[in-house]
């Protein structure tokens, strides 16, 4: 997974090199990637595969590696990161109750937050434009001057 993380960031800042719309065609490509998993799944409502699905495990073996996911992710405990985090929050505020940093805050020294307009999926769908353009200055931000 790590390396997963890595290659993506790397990627990532290649693009971010070729400005807004090297960034814009990446995230599109990531989306697009996306939405294309999540319809041969049928999560996404789209058309049905065209190809026959893979072979699933039955419900009854999946079901405890399920649970142990479910645990690992819920007794996760994050240790203090020392730097800045920036959220980028698509919209105007969190609702009202709302932790603002998301959660951020109690593991993050500081938390910047980025609001990009539209909701979580439109800010990177009609509003990709702006998302990128917004990266893309905290990624040159992040670079510093040179």
């Amino acid at each position: 997974m790590r390396a997963h993380a890595r290659d993506f960031h790397r990627e990532l800042r290649e693009q971010a090199a070729r400005g807004v719309r090297g960034l814009t065609t990446f995230a599109r490509a990531k989306a697009g990637s996306a939405l294309h998993r999540l319809a041969r799944r049928g999560a996404a409502g789209g058309p049905a595969p065209t190809a026959a699905p893979a072979p699933q495990p039955d419900a009854s073996r999946r079901a405890p590696r399920l649970r142990h996911m479910r645990r690992a992710v819920g007794s996760y405990l994050p240790g203090r990161y020392g730097g800045r985090v920036t959220l980028i929050w698509g919209g105007e505020a969190p609702p009202p109750g709302w932790d603002p940093t998301a959660g951020w805050g109690r593991v993050a020294r500081e938390v910047e937050i980025v609001h990009v307009p539209g909701d979580h999926d439109t800010c990177v769908s009609v509003h990709l434009e702006e998302l990128a353009e917004k990266v893309s200055g905290l990624l040159r931000r992040a670079d510093g001057p040179g």
